[in-house]
C-alpha cells in the first residue's frame, strides 16, 4: 500500500478521535447526573496530561519512532473506550479521561511526525492532502457517534470509538517496519521515556528562539481557541436562540465541513500571499467570524459566519505543519510537534474557563467581542516580521514552500 495513503489514514483516525471523545464525554457525564463542576473536570481532564507531557511525548516519538508509538496508543484507546459505559461513575470517567487524553495526544503527534519524516520523494505525503484527510475525520467521526448514541445508546457509541481506534491500529500495521528516513530506533522503556525530562523541555522551549516557531505556536493557539469557542459558548448562544437540536447540529458541523475543503485552495492563495501572511489571514478567519455570531439571530447569517470560520480553521493546519517542519531540524520534528500539541491543549483548557469568567462579568455578546480582540491583538507584533518574509529558508522563492503543502 502506498506510504502516503497510510499516513493520510493515520491523520484521519488519530485527529478524528478527538472530537468524538469531546462529543461523548459531556453526554455521558449528563447521563451520570454529574454536577456541573465534575462535568467540567471530566471534559478538561482529557487535556491535563498532554499539557504536562506533550513535549515528552514528542521526544518519545523521536526516540521510538512513530509506528511503535501509534501501535501502543491505538491499542490502549481501543481497550479503554468500552470501559466508559461499563463503569458508570463520574470519578471513573475522569480517570479514564486522563489516560485516554495522553494516548490520543501521542497518537496525533506521531501521525504528524510521519507526515514530515519521509525522505522518499516518490512517497512523500503532502500537508494539504493530509489536512484534508484529518479534517474529514473530525467531520465524519462525531456525525457517526450522534446516530449511534440515538439508536444504540452509550454502549454502542463508545464501542464505535473502540472500533475507530482498532482501525487506526490496523492502518499502523501497514507502515514500514523501519522509520521512513531509515533511522535506527533505539530500544528504551516506554514509561521511563515518557516521564518529563528537563533536557527535553529545555530543548523544546529553545525552539522558541526561532521566530517562525513562535509564529506557529501563536497560530496553533488561535486554531484551538476557535475550536474551544465552538465547543462551548457558541453552542450556548445557539441554544439561547431556541434553535432545534437538528439546526444546532447543522451549524456546528458546518464549521468542520468547510475546514475539509479549504486546504485545497492553499496553492492558489500562494500566488498572492506568503505562507506567513496566509497563516495570519487564516487565523483572522478562524476567530473573527465566530465571535461576530452573537450579532445575528437568523440562521443564514450565522451559517455564513460559521462557514467562514471553518474555512479559516482548515487553512491553518497544513500551514502550521509545513512552517514548523521547515524551521526545525529533522531529528527534532517529534519534539516540535509535542511543543505545538502543548499549545493546543493550553488553548483547549484555558480559553473556556476565561471565557466563562468574562460571561459572568460582562455578558455573552460582549465576551465574544472581547475574546476576539484579545486573541487577534498579538498579531500586530508579528505582521511586520512577515511582510518581508517570503520563505523561511531565505531563498526568496515562494515556490519552495508552496510545494510542501500541495
Amino acid at each position: 500500500m502506498n506510504y502516503a495513503l497510510i499516513v493520510y489514514a493515520t491523520g484521519f483516525f488519530s485527529l478524528g478521535i478527538q472530537p468524538m471523545n469531546a462529543l461523548l464525554v459531556p453526554l455521558w457525564a449528563v447521563a451520570l447526573n454529574a454536577p456541573p463542576a465534575l462535568l467540567g473536570l471530566a471534559v478538561s481532564a482529557v487535556s491535563l496530561l498532554p499539557i504536562l507531557l506533550s513535549i515528552s511525548s514528542g521526544a518519545l516519538v523521536d526516540e521510538l519512532g512513530s509506528k511503535r508509538v501509534l501501535l501502543l496508543c491505538a491499542t490502549v484507546m481501543a481497550l479503554l473506550a468500552p470501559l466508559y459505559p461499563l463503569i458508570p461513575s463520574i470519578y471513573a470517567l475522569i480517570g479514564l479521561q486522563l489516560l485516554f487524553g495522553i494516548m490520543q495526544s501521542m497518537a496525533w503527534i506521531a501521525s504528524q511526525t510521519l507526515l514530515v519524516g519521509s525522505k522518499v520523494q516518490a512517497q512523500k505525503p503532502h500537508a494539504g492532502t493530509y489536512s484534508f484527510a484529518s479534517n474529514l475525520g473530525t467531520f465524519i467521526g462525531p456525525l457517526l457517534l450522534g446516530v449511534l448514541w440515538d439508536h444504540l445508546g452509550p454502549t454502542g457509541a463508545f464501542s464505535a470509538v473502540s472500533v475507530w481506534s482498532g482501525l487506526l491500529l490496523l492502518v499502523t500495521f501497514l507502515l514500514p517496519a523501519a522509520e521512513p528516513d531509515g533511522t535506527v530506533v533505539q530500544q528504551t522503556r516506554f514509561i521511563q521515556q515518557l516521564l518529563p525530562n528537563w533536557r527535553d523541555y529545555r530543548k523544546a522551549f529553545s525552539l522558541l528562539a526561532i521566530p517562525t516557531v513562535v509564529i506557529v505556536m501563536y497560530g496553533t493557539f488561535l486554531r484551538l481557541s476557535s475550536s474551544a469557542i465552538r465547543g462551548s459558548f457558541y453552542l450556548v448562544y445557539l441554544e439561547q436562540l431556541k434553535f432545534s437540536a437538528t439546526v444546532i447540529s447543522l451549524l456546528y458541523s458546518s464549521i468542520a465541513l468547510a475546514s475539509i475543503f479549504s486546504p485545497l485552495f492553499i496553492r492558489s492563495f500562494h500566488r498572492f500571499l506568503s505562507s506567513y501572511q496566509l497563516l495570519f489571514l487564516a487565523g483572522i478567519l478562524a476567530i473573527l467570524p465566530l465571535c461576530l455570531v452573537p450579532l445575528f439571530e437568523q440562521f443564514w447569517p450565522i451559517l455564513g459566519l460559521s462557514l467562514l470560520t471553518g474555512f479559516g480553521v482548515g487553512l491553518t493546519l497544513p500551514l502550521l505543519i509545513s512552517l514548523l517542519s521547515q524551521a526545525v531540524n529533522p531529528a527534532e520534528q517529534g519534539l516540535a510537534a509535542g511543543l505545538r500539541e502543548m499549545f493546543n491543549r493550553l488553548a483547549a483548557t484555558s480559553l473556556p474557563f476565561g471565557f466563562g469568567v468574562l460571561v459572568e462579568g460582562v455578558g455573552l455578546q460582549a465576551s465574544f467581542l472581547i475574546v476576539a480582540v484579545l486573541l487577534l491583538l498579538p498579531m500586530a507584533g508579528f505582521v511586520p516580521y512577515s511582510l518581508g518574509k517570503r520563505d523561511i529558508r531565505g531563498s526568496g522563492k515562494r515556490s519552495d514552500f508552496k510545494h510542501e503543502i500541495d
